[in-house]
C-alpha cells in the first residue's frame, strides 16, 4: 500500500516536470512566432520606405536578404522546436497514463482493504451478536 502511494507521488512529480518542461517549449514557440511577426512588419515598412526614398530603395535589398536570411534560420529552429513539443508531448500523454494506472491499482488496493475491514467488522459484530443471545438464553 505503501509503495503505491509513493508510486502515486513519484509519477505526479514527473508528470509535473514534463508539464512544465512543455510549457517552456510552448512560450519559446510563442516568442519565435512574434519574432517572425515582427521580421514581416520590418519588411513591411522597409518596403513603404524604399518606395518613398530613393536612397532607402537602394539599402532596401541587403535588408530583404538580411530578412530572408534570418526568416530561413526561425524556420529551422521552429522545424526543430515542433519537433521537441511532439515528442514532449508524447511524453507527458505517458507520465498520465502510468500515473493512471497507478491510481487505479491504489483505488483497487484501498477498496479490497475496505472490504476486508468491513467482513471482519460484520464477523465480529456477529460473534457480539450470537454471545448476547447465548446469554440471554441461558437465564
Amino acid at each position: 500500500m505503501k509503495t503505491l502511494t509513493t508510486l502515486v507521488k513519484i509519477a505526479k512529480q514527473e508528470l509535473d516536470e514534463k508539464r512544465k518542461e512543455l510549457s517552456v517549449y510552448l512560450d519559446k514557440k510563442d516568442e519565435i512566432l512574434a519574432q517572425k511577426q515582427q521580421l514581416e512588419k520590418d519588411l513591411l515598412k522597409e518596403q513603404e520606405f524604399a518606395s518613398i526614398s530613393n536612397e532607402a530603395s537602394f539599402a532596401y535589398t541587403a535588408f530583404a536578404v538580411n530578412i530572408g536570411v534570418k526568416q530561413e534560420n526561425i524556420d529551422k529552429f521552429f522545424d526543430v522546436l515542433n519537433q521537441q513539443i511532439e515528442a514532449l508531448s508524447l511524453e507527458v500523454t505517458e507520465k498520465f497514463a502510468e500515473l493512471k494506472r497507478y491510481e487505479i491499482m491504489l483505488d483497487k488496493k484501498l477498496q479490497e482493504e475496505k472490504k476486508e475491514r468491513l467482513r471482519k467488522e460484520t464477523i465480529a459484530l456477529d460473534e457480539i451478536g450470537i454471545n448476547l443471545h447465548l446469554r440471554k438464553n441461558e437465564e
